[in-house]
């Protein structure tokens, strides 16, 4: 008698802090990031997941790794990834948070997944260096190795500069997006997952 196997579809984990999430709670019919990621994705697409809560650190996001995301992947899944700025705003320290992201991109990688990681986007000054700082770590996020793909949000000219902040149209506190801002910031991460697909 024939046996078969039931191939379990890949997953795409969208896990980071609150532009991933909507009111620290989002998931993925009403955070409109994730929606215009994954709606832009093209093909076959893998079945959606979602960890993001609202005011995460990178340093957290590796401790709850194992048991919200690690238990439920398999080779070849791929993880997005968004956290920077809670952690940069709290340690002040561009090095100590890209640090922490290399340790959180190991961590991935030492399950087999695909890891995308995305840059930060420029929010209202919480210290006197910081969007300089944010600069510096942009370009350390862009230049690590051992990514899959980096999602290139930073790089938007919507987002790119601390004077964008004040712009209404996509930003609802100068740290938060509107849906608006949120559509376009999911649709600049797609070009990195598409190749992963």
């Amino acid at each position: 008698m024939a046996s078969y196997i039931q191939e379990i579809p890949r997953k795409i984990f969208f896990d980071g802090d609150s532009l991933f999430a909507t009111s620290g709670v989002g998931n993925l019919r009403t955070n409109e990031s994730v929606k215009a990621c994954y709606n832009s994705l093209t093909g076959a697409k893998p079945v959606p997941s979602y960890n993001a809560v609202s005011a995460k650190t990178v340093a957290q996001l590796i401790s709850d790794f194992p048991t919200k995301i690690g238990q439920w992947s398999k080779p070849n899944d791929i993880v997005v990834c968004n956290a920077a700025t809670n952690s940069l705003g709290s340690l002040q320290n561009p090095t100590t948070v890209f640090n922490e992201i290399s340790d959180y991109v190991d961590l991935v990688k030492s399950y087999g997944l695909k890891i995308v990681y995305v840059t930060m986007t420029a929010r209202t000054i919480a210290y006197a260096n910081m969007e300089a700082d944010r600069l510096t770590l942009n370009i350390s996020i862009r230049n690590l190795s051992t990514l899959d793909g980096v999602g290139d949000a930073g790089a938007n000219t919507l987002f790119d500069s601390v004077a964008d902040t004040s712009n209404a149209t996509y930003y609802t506190d100068g740290l938060h997006m509107t849906s608006a801002g949120s559509t376009i910031y999911g649709q600049s991460i797609t070009p990195a997952i598409q190749p992963l697909l």
